[in-house]
């Protein structure tokens, strides 16, 4: 069942057995467990199907480090939340992300990979990637690089990537259909209160509305960010002082160009599909072994076509690109990935840079027009897009692109500013802080790729090695969608804000779900790992609620 707050009378209390909190991909994710329940779920959501300005501004905050987005810019208040923009990338966490490492600080789940296997697989039906398999040598054909052979530079592991899923519109029929899940749009969560026990979830809703719901059991599924405002403004999770802290992004950077030798040396560049029809893509990666040994953290490095905010690339199809997100389409804008745009702040917004991007364009319309066609037919006119643009080079020299798991780092962090929005709860103060871990990593991953290219006679990494550290301290960008480790696990109360099972410790009834909750981030992408993890919370609360799944 699908309502609105506007048709609540004003101090309404509404009951039920489990209330969940935001309707992104984990909160539907635990809903849709009980969709055929004898179970009473409520599911509120800020947001309506479509973003409405008054409940977006709600997002915004401060941000102390000008390298991280603005606080609103990757989130969404709408139903299916984040999962409406996002891009697709499916990949688990590896073994070696589960495992305390001496050299990370604060790293070590509650659990090992095994713990989540089972949750993983059905993780890829809803996200709808296929059969659980990352694999190269198994679900694709050829070689990364033809030759290249190495045993600590791996090739192995692929990316999947989703349709990419919105999981409001996949699975609003679902929810609609049901009796036992309430989904109430327009309803934000202003703070919870009770003591060791939440007593009710207190909401404001269209205009003067403001209602509460009494539930035996809420989990919060408000993202990475937000979770910081509910808990801190309800004045729970911060019995450690660690709430908010550790807050980690995955890591970006363009640094380095790779040279293959000869220039037509076989390559698998870009996108491919399995058998199945799903998108995949190719990454070099360091064996674990090697990390350990090098004391450094997981990170993947991707081939990539040259930055589109230069027009010097020349290339009529990326400068197109540049054009059509800053100019003929500005609601693209958002699609610059965080690189371009630091990047952009490189360059000055002045003729020279539209008349190099416009030059560029007219330099070649016969192959633009060609790839306007690929283009629309394989992303805008599919259920299944192609997840971006990937051109290749015929030179043989194409950018990398990295991405790399950040060190959890107290320093790191977000707090609740002094400002509050127009309900009067705290906006948020986001401190995003890399470290000399996190740098490490960037320049070790290219000395290591370059090693194994020349060793294999296939190419090199094209970097300046005197300058290579710093460099790597001045590439290093936050990944601005990820919002990890700020609600995290831990054995002990004393070094964490929730349980191994997302229980916020000394509370009873309260969970948290969502990478907010990770110790650490891993390399991967974070949506697949959030989807198991809610599956996993969504057994757990079964139990407690004496509720046997269908």
């Amino acid at each position: 069942m699908i309502t609105d707050s506007r048709q609540f009378p004003t101090n309404a209390e509404l009951q039920c057995d489990l209330c969940i909190v935001g309707a992104g991909a984990a909160g539907i994710t635990v809903a849709l467990q009980y969709l055929h329940s004898k179970l009473r779920v409520i599911m509120v959501e800020s947001g309506s199907a479509r973003l409405e300005a008054e409940q977006q501004a709600l997002n915004r905050g401060e941000v102390v480090n000008r390298v991280h987005p603005p606080a609103h810019l990757y989130r969404q208040r709408r139903l299916g939340g984040s999962t409406a923009i996002w891009g697709g990338r499916c990949v688990p966490l590896q073994d070696q992300d589960f495992r305390k490492r001496p050299y990370v600080p604060l790293s070590g789940w509650p659990f090992d990979r095994s713990a989540l296997q089972p949750f993983y697989e059905r993780a890829q039906s809803l996200l709808e990637v296929g059969e659980f398999n990352y694999l190269a040598s198994t679900v694709l054909s050829g070689e990364l690089v033809e030759g290249l052979r190495d045993s600590d530079v791996l090739t192995e592991t692929v990316e999947r990537f989703s349709p990419p899923t919105n999981f409001w519109r996949r699975y609003r029929t679902e929810l609609a259909r049901s009796e036992s899940v309430i989904v109430i749009k327009r309803a934000t969560c202003l703070r919870l209160s009770g003591d060791r026990v939440v007593r009710e979830v207190e909401c404001a809703g269209s205009g003067d509305v403001r209602f509460k719901v009494r539930a035996r059991f809420v989990v919060l599924a408000v993202g990475g960010l937000e979770i910081v405002r509910v808990l801190g403004h309800s004045r729970y999770g911060n019995h450690s002082r660690m709430l908010g802290r550790t807050y980690m992004c995955h890591i970006e950077a363009e640094l380095g160009q790779l040279r293959l030798s000869p220039a037509d040396r076989g390559v698998q560049f870009g996108f491919e599909r399995t058998n199945e029809g799903i998108y995949c893509r190719r990454r070099f990666t360091l064996r674990a072994e090697k990390q350990d040994a090098l004391g450094i953290l997981n990170a993947a490095i991707r081939l990539s076509h040259a930055n589109v905010v230069d027009p010097s690339h020349r290339h009529a199809v990326l400068s197109a690109v540049y054009l059509t997100k800053r100019v003929l389409i500005p609601q693209y804008a958002r699609k610059f990935a965080v690189v371009e745009h630091e990047a952009m702040r490189c360059f000055r917004n002045d003729v020279q840079l539209w008349l190099g991007h416009v030059r560029n364009v007219m330099s070649d319309t016969p192959r633009l027009a060609s790839f306007a066609l690929h283009w629309i037919l394989r992303r805008h006119l599919t259920y299944r897009r192609i997840p971006s643009v990937a051109v290749p080079n015929a030179a043989g020299v194409y950018s990398l692109d990295f991405n790399g798991e950040q060190a959890p780092n107290p320093e790191s962090r977000v707090l609740l500013a002094h400002e509050t929005d127009r309900h009067g709860v705290p906006k948020l103060r986001i401190d995003w802080r890399a470290s000399e871990l996190d740098w490490l990593t960037l320049s070790s991953m290219l000395r290591e790729l370059r090693r194994a290219l020349e060793t294999s006679g296939c190419g090199t990494i094209e970097y300046d090695a005197e300058r290579l550290d710093h460099d790597a301290h001045a590439s290093v960008v936050p990944m601005g969608g990820h919002h990890i480790g700020t609600a995290r696990m831990s054995e002990t109360p004393s070094l964490g804000v929730v349980n191994a099972n997302g229980r916020v410790h000394h509370v009873e009834n309260l969970y948290v779900a969502g990478s907010a909750t990770f110790p650490t981030s891993g390399q991967a992408n974070p949506m697949l790992t959030i989807v198991a993890m809610a599956l996993r919370l969504a057994e757990h609360l079964a139990i407690r609620l004496d509720h046997r799944f269908v």
